[in-house]
């Protein structure tokens, strides 16, 4: 059996995440995720609203995925994946060398302006969040499916690759005791997915799978205020 790690050992940027943030504040992505999960994996157990002890809620049904035959496939399983807290289906929709960039233009230290995720990482943080008592539902927000679109990658070492850009729609709510989390883009902020194709796929009727192997965000954590 695997040991169950500490949130510091599974995600080591949580060491530069203050302990406490205030709900509702504007940040990158990735800043907000791991303090917020660092505040809930903390925090007290035992609420009024936690189940009886030796008595576990009923498991929530996991959501119908869909074959991931086009990119947006992939984003609409991603939501519904990580909504569900459902790592099982969550691990599928990255490729396994996949990574995330995240990039705080108001960071001048180029030792912590620039922080990267991988499969493992994803994974793990999804997973952390499941077992926690302390989260009681998560949303994720992608924006209106027509304003998605389906472009080629600007990578000259990967033309293969397909991207999506999110632009002002991105948006993702932790909602915890004893208080909600939320993070949402600004003018400005830049969030890319990119897509990468494995064929041939019989079980497609592309003849096509699609997955997540690259991530980008690019914006400023804004100051609390």
């Amino acid at each position: 059996m695997q040991p169950v790690l500490h949130h510091r050992e599974v995600h080591p940027i949580l060491a530069r995440v203050p302990s406490q943030i205030q709900p509702d504040k504007r940040k990158l992505l990735r800043s907000f995720i791991l303090a917020a999960l660092a505040v809930a994996l903390t925090l007290p157990t035992g609420c009024i609203f936690s189940p009886e002890k030796g008595k576990d809620p009923p498991p929530d049904p996991r959501p119908e995925y869909e074959i991931p035959r086009f990119p947006y496939a992939v984003l609409r399983n991603l939501v519904k994946a990580y909504e569900a807290r459902d790592s099982v289906q969550y691990k599928l929709i990255y490729d396994p060398s996949y990574e995330g960039k995240s990039t705080n233009a108001n960071d001048p230290d180029p030792a912590t302006q620039i922080s990267t995720f991988r499969w493992a990482d994803e994974v793990a943080h999804l997973a952390e969040m499941a077992r926690s008592t302390n989260i009681t539902d998560v949303t994720m927000e992608l924006g209106p499916e027509t304003a998605w679109r389906r472009e080629q990658s600007d990578l000259v070492a990967h033309p293969d690759w397909a991207l999506i850009q999110l632009a002002n729609f991105y948006s993702i709510t932790i909602y915890a005791t004893p208080a909600n989390y939320n993070v949402s883009y600004q003018p400005g902020d830049q969030l890319k997915f990119y897509f990468n194709p494995t064929t041939p796929a019989p079980s497609s009727s592309t003849d096509t799978l699609w997955s997540i192997i690259y991530w980008e965000e690019f914006g400023s954590v804004r100051p609390d205020s």
